[in-house]
């Protein structure tokens, strides 16, 4: 009785060793992923744009919580590919007119009115699963007739 009592506690020692030397060599938990969290600062300029990365974090996040809605491109709607290291697409998003923002706010009559902003600048922010083999972020703008222009393809930081 004694020994089965002892051998019982090796066992739960041994265990509760092998989970912890597991978390410190930096496996991660079963349902965490990579999350991204990038800054792109977009500036126009004429007909022309230009784009830089102003902020760049990793995360790590429960699976549910990574998912965004996805809605259709429209007319000064910004696009985002996130790229893997042979360049092709892992990943979407779009960004909604980041520089053509809505405000709404009351009027006298009850009535909600609207109006267009027309920006030079702004900064966003970008969130996104990130896979081992990401490398870049291909940015554009959708264009009239639902056309697509590439501003810009920028490199990640390492990780």
């Amino acid at each position: 009785m004694k020994n089965s009592i002892i051998l019982l506690i090796v066992l739960i020692l041994i265990t509760s060793c092998a989970k912890r030397s597991n978390y410190r060599s930096g496996n991660r938990e079963p349902g965490l992923v990579r999350i991204a969290i990038a800054s792109l600062k977009i500036v126009k300029t004429d007909n022309d744009y230009s784009l830089s990365l102003t902020n760049f974090k990793i995360l790590e996040a429960s699976q549910k919580n990574v998912d965004a809605p996805s809605c259709q491109w429209r007319e000064n709607d910004f696009f985002c590919f996130v790229l893997d290291k042979r360049k092709h697409i892992t990943d979407s998003l779009i960004l909604v007119q980041p520089l053509h923002p809505r405000y709404e706010y009351p009027l006298e009559n009850g009535i909600i009115g609207s109006q267009v902003m027309e920006l030079k600048e702004n900064e966003v922010l970008l969130r996104f699963k990130l896979y081992p083999n990401d490398r870049y972020l291909r940015v554009g703008i959708v264009e009239k007739n639902n056309r697509f222009r590439t501003i810009n393809t920028i490199n990640l930081p390492d990780k």
